[in-house]
């Protein structure tokens, strides 16, 4: 996915920024996208032309604010939080869950 840049800098993924989209994602498909894409859009805008942890901190912090209750429920880990939002759920799961 790292490979898909817009930027005319194309950066190396180095284990910081792999790091730091995980924890922006949770290792959600969706919400991996959503960042990326928003931090090479801010790096365009910006002229910076190249992504760093900054400007991928920045896209989550300012266009993806709709992740942001997700990804705290997940970073806390607590299954009443995190079957709070029924898009990270499935009947199945929930089932095996409670025994």
């Amino acid at each position: 996915y790292w490979s898909m840049q817009w930027v005319r800098t194309p950066g190396k993924l180095t284990s910081e920024l792999r790091k730091t989209l995980y924890a922006l994602s949770q290792g959600i498909p969706d919400y991996l996208h959503q960042v990326y894409t928003r931090a090479q859009e801010l790096a365009i805008e910006l002229g910076k032309e190249q992504l760093d942890k900054e400007i991928l901190q920045d896209a989550f912090d300012y266009r993806c604010q709709a992740l942001h209750p997700t990804v705290a429920a997940l970073k806390q880990g607590s299954d009443a939080d995190v079957y709070a939002f029924r898009d990270l759920s499935h009947p199945w799961v929930e089932k095996s869950a409670q025994g």
